[in-house]
């Protein structure tokens, strides 16, 4: 089952004085989230965090193919070997069908977040010199343990990333062909 904060406790107190003492810095709800968002069993927290992620980062990549194939555009004929391939793939309609309105909302969502991060907290190198050493704390006081359920969450994100890629090119590929059909 899932490492329960108890479980993450008494490992951290068999694995020695130093991971002990970096423990105890470690707040009970740090060690609760890390506890349920790293369960290996999963959840709909993790479910929710890996539907979200695969969004964002297919609009991410979408979104950097597109802004590619704009750079190279006042190249004029030296873009063609990288347009040509992707404007028969996708048709004349190259903008909106490589972004469609999930993948608009999606950069919205990180650009929202991206946003709320940079309010909440000032940009200095002192403040990330201190999330690191917490990040370091929170590994090597309890980051034995949750190695098993970050391993399956990584393992089911990347599956599903490959599943949405795949999902989008087989959609890309069907659309085509009855455009053409019907022009």
């Amino acid at each position: 089952g899932a490492p329960t904060p108890e479980t993450v406790e008494s490992e951290n107190n068999m694995n020695g004085t130093e991971a002990r003492q970096s423990g105890e810095n470690l707040d009970f709800a740090t060690k609760d989230i890390a506890a349920v968002l790293f369960s290996p069993d999963g959840n709909f927290l993790q479910d929710l965090l890996i539907d979200e992620g695969v969004a964002a980062v297919d609009a991410l990549s979408r979104a950097a193919v597109l802004q590619s194939l704009r750079a190279l555009n006042p190249l004029g004929p030296l873009a063609v070997p990288v347009a040509a391939p992707l404007r028969l793939l996708l048709g004349d309609r190259l903008e909106e069908r490589l972004l469609n309105r999930e993948d608009k909302q999606a950069l919205l969502v990180i650009r929202k977040i991206v946003q709320i991060i940079q309010a909440g907290q000032p940009i200095s190198t002192s403040g990330s010199l201190q999330d690191l050493q917490r990040l370091v704390q929170l590994a090597t006081g309890f980051g034995p343990a949750l190695v098993p359920g970050a391993t399956a969450f990584a393992q089911r994100f990347a599956q599903r990333l490959v599943q949405r890629a795949l999902q989008r090119v087989a959609e890309d590929l069907e659309v085509q062909p009855r455009e053409m059909v019907n022009a």
